[in-house]
């Protein structure tokens, strides 16, 4: 978990700027579609007047100006965004009436372990503004479906979007939950059968990933 400084309800941290910071942005209807990596917001925010849904994905976090931004264009609550930019949330889902804020964490395979990156979405009418920590998911399978106009979600709305990711997400844990099921198993077998006379270590590692 971050160290937070005591500040004000709402307050953004400042952090220096994330190298890999990016705006990415999937637009699309029924018969449409523009994808494109975007340096001013307001461009963004334009894109409801084309499209029916828009999907803006935020890459990277540390720019307080840039979060700012995205807040007051398309009107996300300020304590939602401070969760937004103090990484290590727990999963959650608060209803601000206009939008709804939810928190999961992606997971993917790290050496032997895993590491949790926090995913922050916001669903809003005929939106969705998502929050990475970095680069790299597990929604290039989603992707590929709108590029490709594949299954129903380039006809459905925004809350059909926030269903797919948030489905996405999870169905990335089932290879990994498996993984350490392999793990566990090879442990077990080594403290039955095996020479190996310490595997408090990588038993603890086992434990701590599910």
């Amino acid at each position: 978990r971050t160290t937070r400084t005591p500040a004000p309800p709402g307050s953004l941290p400042e952090v220096g700027v994330t190298r890999d910071q990016t705006l990415h942005v999937i637009a699309f209807g029924p018969d449409d579609f523009y994808e494109a990596r975007l340096s001013d917001v307001a461009a963004a925010r334009a894109l409801r007047e084309r499209f029916p849904v828009v999907w803006i994905d935020l890459i990277g976090h540390g720019d307080v100006a840039l979060l700012d931004a995205v807040r007051n264009a398309f009107g996300l609550h300020a304590l939602a965004i401070e969760d937004v930019a103090n990484l290590g949330q727990r999963p959650k889902v608060e209803d601000y009436h206009q939008n709804l804020f939810t928190v999961v964490r992606m997971l993917e395979a790290e050496g032997a372990g895993l590491v949790s990156e926090q995913l922050a979405l916001f669903l809003l009418d005929g939106v969705l503004v998502t929050f990475q920590e970095r680069s790299g998911d597990c929604l290039d399978s989603l992707r590929e479906r709108i590029r490709d106009a594949r299954g129903r979600v380039r006809s459905m709305s925004s809350g059909y979007l926030f269903y797919s990711v948030l489905d996405a997400v999870i169905d990335g844990y089932f290879p990994l939950i498996e993984s350490v099921g392999d793990r566990v198993e090879a442990l077990e077998e080594d403290v039955l059968f095996g020479p190996n006379a310490d595997p408090i270590g990588p038993l603890h590692e086992a434990k701590r990933d599910l």
